[in-house]
């Protein structure tokens, strides 16, 4: 499910006419995901605070160069979302001094408190 703005989240329940959402702000959503300036890799996940809609990118070497701004699209990997839809944008990085990855977040492209329409990308017959 995406909208102008970007992801929005992946269809998990459908009955009748009605679908439900998980939403890429949900914990129990992952979408592997890179960073567009540099094509480092990670996994998007949401962090499911009541106060915000962030998201934080798990899996993110230090050595991968990354700053506040940069912009995070599907990688297409998985075969769910199309490779270069847009997630977000990198809010924070903490490279700690130890350890292999950083503590990224990431604010969503899309607005949650905002959304009005959405669409549903299907996949083709045979995929």
């Amino acid at each position: 499910v995406v909208s102008s703005a970007g992801v929005v989240g992946r269809i998990s329940n459908v009955a009748g006419g009605y679908a439900d959402v998980t939403l890429t702000v949900d914990p129990r959503s992952s979408i592997v995901a890179i960073v567009q300036r540099n094509r480092a890799r990670g996994i998007v996940q949401g962090v499911g605070n009541d106060n915000d809609y962030d998201m934080r990118v798990s899996y993110l070497l230090r050595r991968d160069a990354v700053r506040p701004g940069d912009v995070v699209v599907t990688s297409g990997v998985g075969g769910t979302f199309p490779p270069d839809l847009l997630l977000g944008r990198i809010a924070t990085v903490d490279d700690q001094s130890f350890g292999l990855f950083q503590q990224v977040v990431v604010e969503p492209g899309v607005d949650f408190s905002r959304i009005e329409e959405v669409f549903v990308i299907v996949g083709r017959e045979g995929n």
